[in-house]
Order: structure tokens, then sequence, then C-alpha cells
């Protein structure tokens, strides 16, 4: 109602129901500041990063695929009869299926 009708006391009545949010809110804000929850930086050993890298280069191709073909699909959107815009989403359609299989054989 306060959107609405801008008054006194309908101000008042909105910071009443706010206050068991503004409690709960900080309630949480306490309960994560605990030392309890505070971060530890991750170690990992050289041979673990290299283990890993198969699996994470795969993703981040996967991911950069998907931007670019995004990219491709809102130029497809301007222009949907640009015959080299649809080669080129079928390009990027392409190398993120291509990382997704290089993903699944590089988990197995």
């Amino acid at each position: 109602n306060l959107d609405i009708d801008f008054t006194e006391e309908n101000r008042q009545n909105c910071a009443k129901a706010a206050v068991p949010l503004l409690k709960a809110v900080d309630e949480l804000t306490c309960f994560a500041s605990s030392p309890d929850f505070a971060s530890v930086p991750a170690k990992i050993s050289t041979e673990a990063q290299k283990a890993q890298e198969p699996i994470t280069l795969a993703g981040m191709s996967m991911i950069d695929g998907a931007c670019h073909m995004l990219q491709a699909a809102k130029q497809l959107a301007v222009n949907p009869k640009d015959p080299s815009t649809y080669q080129l989403y079928s390009n990027h359609s392409k190398s993120v299926s291509d990382a997704m299989k290089k993903l699944v054989s590089s988990i197995k």
C-alpha cells in the first residue's frame, strides 16, 4: 500500500512489517560470519592440477563456444536470412558439441 498511498501511517506499517525480515537478515549475516564458516583456501597439488586439465579445458571450450553461439544467434535475430551467419552459428554449435564430447571422455 505504501507505493499507492504514501502516508505516514502506511510508512509506519511498512516499517513494522519489515522488522522480522531485517532481524532474520542480521541473524543470517551473523551466522555466516562465524569463524566456523570462514573459507579456507583450497590446496591442490601440481599432479592434481594436471589431472584436471583435460576437464577444465574442455569445460572452458564448451563455455566459449556457447558464448559465441549466442552472439551468432543474436546476429541471426537481426538478420535471419544471412547464410554466413547461419554458417557461423553452425560452426559454433559444432564446437560446443565437440567440447561436450571431449568433456565426457575426459571424465570417464
